[in-house]
């Protein structure tokens, strides 16, 4: 095994801008879209790790989790009347995530917005509320940011479900709602868009348009699909592929090599139980350790989780999905260094190794103590610790032999800090 690090430091000046500015933008506005731009974004896309998504709409309502086409008559039912995003984002916050990524419209056709192009909206139901304002608004101020879900889908709007003549009339449509979406609601992180189920030959989307509207609106936002990529619930093997989404919603794969600080920017999408959707009737929650494993996993690889909260239709936060929210923060409370800004170093038999801009972490998944090797680290390791107690560290030719007494391994995940001679890291 080689291990490289690559550098990956980002100068104070980046840093602060990403932290003091809402939605991975910055506040000049306005400018023309440049390749440096969008480079930088996905760079601090790579830092966030971990999200939370956020399915509600139509389907949270009783029996609305069966199907993708709830009945338009349901619309009279959503008072959503325990919605409140600033619970919603501080439990984000409190969870460790560093960004929100918000269901706007899902293959139903309701939309969570006020627009102009449909009244099957969020304002026309008896909640009277536009949703994505009452989120941004919440987000802007509390520092959080957001990406916004948009099905590219609609089994509510005629030229969709027909695909004929009026298909050119559909796509005009939901880039007209993308458009007032890019210009209702400030800066945004990027968008999420789906085509869900249907795409292909007869599903000319115009993704390439959608994609240059966004950007002539919104410089700074990131699209899924062609800026950063997705996998449902599996963490990639890498060296393999990822998949760009084409002008017909279809995922066109490219080749990707092993886990690498310049590998594009990727997330993981899962769920805390086996539903997208709330669903009172599936108990099958996940663990908050094997969420955290999991996270750790596609840390070591060079992504992000994005792991779902399903509020019910009442727009509550159901308390077994909150407690798996706040268990998981608890550990990122306590482990962020070793999560955060991160880039994957190696994968090995026992776990994984990350740096940071002054040190490399490892997390050892799997070893039960004693002695933890690791092969072709071309850096001198100053030290080595587990929390506040320092490890035996010493080299043999091109191994690093690490005593890992017992009782410090955490059954969950081991998180060791390697200090190394910084000059040798390539960071400045």
């Amino acid at each position: 095994m080689v291990i490289a690090t690559g550098g990956h430091h980002f100068s104070s000046r980046l840093k602060h801008t990403f932290e003091s500015e809402v939605g991975l933008t910055n506040s000049q506005g306005g400018c023309a879209i440049t390749p440096s731009i969008l480079e930088e974004r996905k760079e601090l896309f790579k830092d966030l790790k971990f999200g939370m998504f956020v399915h509600w709409s139509l389907f949270s309502l009783p029996g609305g989790h069966r199907n993708w086409a709830t009945p338009p008559e349901a619309i009279h039912r959503f008072r959503a009347e325990k919605f409140d995003p600033d619970s919603l984002v501080e439990l984000a916050q409190r969870s460790g995530a560093r960004y929100m990524t918000f269901m706007t419209k899902h293959h139903d056709g309701f939309c969570l917005f006020s627009t102009e192009l449909t009244d099957f909206n969020s304002t026309q139901s008896p909640s009277g509320e536009d949703f994505v304002a009452l989120l941004a608004d919440s987000c802007r101020a509390k520092g959080m940011n957001l990406f916004l879900y948009y099905s590219l889908a609609d089994l509510h709007h005629p030229g969709f479900v027909k695909r004929g003549e009026d298909w050119r009339s559909y796509v005009d449509y939901y880039q007209g709602q993308i458009r007032e979406l890019c210009s209702n609601y400030g800066e945004v992180a990027g968008f999420w868009l789906d085509p869900g189920p249907w795409h292909g030959r007869d599903y000319n989307y115009a993704v390439s348009e959608t994609y240059d509207l966004i950007h002539d609106l919104q410089p700074h936002a990131l699209v899924m699909g062609r800026d950063f990529f997705e996998f449902e619930k599996k963490v990639p093997e890498l060296p393999g592929q990822m998949s760009m989404t084409d002008d017909f919603g279809e995922a066109k794969p490219f080749p990707v090599g092993p886990p690498s600080p310049s590998n594009p920017p990727f997330e993981v999408c899962e769920t805390v139980n086996d539903s997208w959707n709330y669903n009172p009737s599936d108990l099958n929650f996940k663990s908050p350790e094997t969420l955290i494993r999991k996270l750790v996993r596609i840390v070591g690889a060079g992504g992000n989780l994005l792991l779902n909260l399903a509020p019910d239709g009442s727009g509550a936060i159901p308390a077994e999905q909150e407690a798996i929210f706040r268990r998981i923060g608890d550990w990122l409370e306590r482990n962020a260094a070793s999560i955060y800004s991160t880039r994957p170093v190696a994968c090995t038999p026992w776990g994984y190794i990350v740096s940071s801009p002054h040190c490399l972490y490892m997390h050892v998944i799997s070893h039960g103590g004693g002695i933890i090797e690791i092969s072709g680290l071309n850096k001198k390791v100053c030290s080595a610790r587990r929390g506040d107690e320092e490890l035996d560290v010493r080299r043999q030719g091109q191994r690093v032999l690490i005593k890992l007494p017992p009782r410090l391994v955490d059954p969950l995940d081991t998180v060791i800090r390697l200090d190394v001679d910084e000059t040798k890291l390539g960071h400045s």
